[in-house]
């Protein structure tokens, strides 16, 4: 079974700039979900709700904090929220992967657990923040413990943009792995963009293909 399929509730988390939220819009349209909740609170360049449109236009139902792009302290969860997650057939959420994306889905947690759920990690080994495995343990450890939920698997998007080339996807591959044997989480897949798709011909295997449907704010013209 596909494992989008396997669960009602599928969760996207990982650090500040690991792209989980292209690829939660990839997920989102690829695997064709009903609704995506928006719960990275934090952020705000890289909001699932910001391409509401192209989601809709993919008969995707958006929920988002309505006080998704202030600078308050505690979001504001709607009620539509947990409605979504009780009752919506196959649900994805985008959740943020500090302290304050986590807990939001925390405020949930119970509802999540008793529906179902995989919980996606994504990890990017160029990042500052993650480029060793310890790192990137520790803070899954820090998500678990304030989301209430435990991380099913891990996805490897370790890229540095228009520079990846074949050293970076085989360190981050090596990585992931790494983590994977020392978490006994077992590793989802590597992520590639088709630009890049060149490099990764007859070298990787376990591959999920994204459209690169966002933009830093640098990127945007």
């Amino acid at each position: 079974m596909n494992v989008f399929d396997a669960k009602p509730i599928t969760i996207v988390t990982g650090h500040y700039g690991c792209g989980k939220t292209s690829l939660s819009l990839n997920f989102a349209i690829q695997e064709h979900f009903e609704t995506i909740i928006d719960l990275d609170v934090v952020n705000p360049f890289f909001r699932s709700s910001d391409y509401i449109n192209m989601l809709t236009k993919n008969g995707i139902k958006v929920i988002s904090p309505y006080f998704a792009n202030t600078n308050l302290d505690v979001p504001f969860i709607p009620s539509d929220v947990r409605t979504s997650v009780i009752f919506d057939k196959k649900v994805l959420i985008d959740a943020g992967g500090d302290d304050q994306g986590s807990t939001a889905v925390g405020t949930v947690s119970k509802d999540i657990i008793s529906r179902g759920y995989n919980m996606f990690y994504v990890v990017n080994f160029m990042r500052p923040q993650t480029l060793n495995i310890e790192d990137a343990e520790e803070i899954m450890r820090e998500i678990e413990a304030a989301s209430h939920l435990k991380i099913t698997h891990i996805i490897n998007n370790t890229n540095l943009k228009h520079d990846t080339d074949e050293d970076v996807f085989r360190k981050g591959l090596k990585l992931s792995e790494d983590l994977s044997e020392k978490t006994g989480l077992p590793l989802l897949f590597s992520v590639y963009s088709e630009e890049k798709e060149y490099i990764i011909k007859n070298v990787f295997s376990n591959l999920y293909k994204i459209n690169s449907y966002v933009l830093t704010p640098w990127e945007i013209v």
